[in-house]
């Protein structure tokens, strides 16, 4: 659930959060601290993740979605079991018997601090909370959640007019680095984005078909030797016709 969150209002997936710097003592008993007897998989990769995402998605520890097995649908709906800690957060808990045991929905941003503080955390709000609303508006008051350049296509999750120009968005080029992040590709704001460079391939085939209106008629003006003279010096010049 935490990382649909990422991907669809954050535009980030896992790995472009990934940190090992941060303390691995929040994350819980499911993750292996040797995969495949191997401890340095963990040391190098896995905490990468999971050191900020555990201690985020407690924010999600009530919460459940029903949807049952192949064999057994549910109810297709959300499932809220407030003061209970959800089974899901037990599951695989002997990977490693010593890891972090969820007791309730108390969440901590330790993002804040290191690499992914350029995410640009909000000042205003104290970085924990509690349940979903909170920690919802924590990440709803960072500047990656706002509009970057690289998601031209979406504003606020709605598609733009034709027309009507967009408001320029506070912090909209504040950060470099974060216009540098890329959006994954699974996301549907790479939907809006193609569909962005279908609407300038077709600017730039009328300017093309516009180009040879204008030819046609200079043909009929000045002759056809007269215009093909002006159309190589014109395609020379990427289109700008300069003075000889």
């Amino acid at each position: 659930m935490f990382r649909f969150t990422m991907i669809n209002h954050m535009c980030r997936d896992m790995e472009q959060v990934h940190d090992t710097s941060l303390p691995p003592d929040m994350i819980r008993q499911d993750v292996s601290r040797s995969p495949g007897g191997d401890s340095r998989i963990f040391l190098n990769n896995c905490i990468g993740c999971h050191s900020g995402m555990d201690p985020l998605a407690r924010a999600f520890a009530y919460y459940d979605y029903d949807n049952g097995t192949a064999e057994a649908p549910g109810t297709m709906r959300l499932v809220y079991t407030g003061g209970a800690v959800q089974s899901k957060y037990f599951n695989n808990n002997t990977n490693f018997a010593p890891g972090f045991i969820t007791p309730d929905d108390q969440w901590e941003n330790r993002w804040r601090k290191g690499q992914n503080s350029l995410l640009g955390w909000t000042r205003s709000l104290p970085g924990t909370g509690t349940g979903a609303k909170s920690m919802g508006e924590e990440l709803a008051n960072s500047k990656a959640f706002r509009p970057v350049p690289g998601r031209e296509g979406v504003q606020d999750g709605v598609l733009p007019r034709a027309g009507r120009r967009r408001r320029p968005q506070p912090g909209r080029h504040h950060d470099q680095q974060l216009q540098d992040q890329r959006v994954p590709p699974q996301t549907g704001v790479c939907r809006n984005r193609r569909l962005l460079h279908g609407r300038l391939r077709e600017h730039h085939m009328n300017s093309m078909q516009l180009q040879n209106d204008i030819f046609r008629w200079l043909r009929g003006r000045r002759g056809d030797r007269g215009s093909g003279r002006l159309l190589e010096r014109w395609r020379a010049h990427d289109g700008k016709p300069r003075p000889s």
